[in-house]
C-alpha cells in the first residue's frame, strides 16, 4: 500500500513538475517524447508543439490529455518499446506512434527524418542527409569494457584467466 501511494503521490507531482515541458507552436501536429529523443525530435519538427517528459512511469494523466485536446493529431516518439504509447493509448487518446517509427534500431535524426517523410509528415526533399554513418565508421574501434570499479570488474577478470567462456 505504501509504494502504490507513493506512485500516486509522484504521478500528483508529475502534474505540475518543472521537469515536463510544452512547447507550443503551431498545433497541427504534437509530439510526445522524452530522453534524448527529444532533442532529435526538436530538429525534425522545428515548428510542431512538443511535450517533453521527464519521467515516462507514471505519467502525468491530467497533463497529457490536456496537451492531447490541443492538438489536431497526436504522436508520440520514443526508442525501442512502446512503454509511452501504450500509456497514453489507455487513456483513450487516439495516438500514432510505432506504426510509424518502429521499435528497432536507434532513432537517430536522419532515422527520425526518414520515417516521417514516408509518413507524410514532414516533406522528403526537406531530408537532408548527415555525415553521421561516414564519421562513425571514422571514429577508432573500441573494446567493450566494465567501468573502473564496476563489481563486475573482477568476477570478468577471474573468468577471462580461467579461461571460462563468456556469452550473453
Amino acid at each position: 500500500a505504501k509504494v502504490e501511494k507513493r506512485i500516486l503521490d509522484i504521478q500528483e507531482w508529475l502534474e505540475t513538475s518543472d521537469l515536463n515541458k510544452i512547447e507550443w507552436k503551431n498545433t497541427k501536429i504534437g509530439i510526445i517524447t522524452a530522453g534524448v529523443v527529444h532533442t532529435y525530435v526538436r530538429d525534425v519538427f522545428p515548428n510542431a508543439s512538443i511535450l517533453k517528459l521527464g519521467m515516462i512511469n507514471p505519467i502525468p494523466k491530467k497533463l497529457i490529455k490536456d496537451f492531447a485536446s490541443k492538438v489536431d493529431q497526436l504522436i508520440i516518439i520514443e526508442e525501442l518499446d512502446p512503454v509511452l504509447e501504450e500509456q497514453v493509448k489507455a487513456l483513450g487518446i487516439n495516438v500514432q506512434g510505432k506504426d510509424i517509427f518502429s521499435p528497432c534500431y536507434e532513432l537517430l535524426p536522419d532515422r527520425i527524418k526518414e520515417l516521417s517523410a514516408k509518413a507524410g509528415l514532414i516533406k522528403a526533399e526537406k531530408v537532408p542527409k548527415s555525415n553521421y554513418r561516414k564519421l562513425l565508421d571514422s571514429l577508432p574501434t573500441r573494446s567493450p569494457v566494465f567501468c573502473p570499479g564496476c563489481p563486475h570488474r573482477s568476477s570478468f577478470y577471474v573468468m577471462n584467466k580461467l579461461k571460462v567462456p563468456v556469452a550473453g
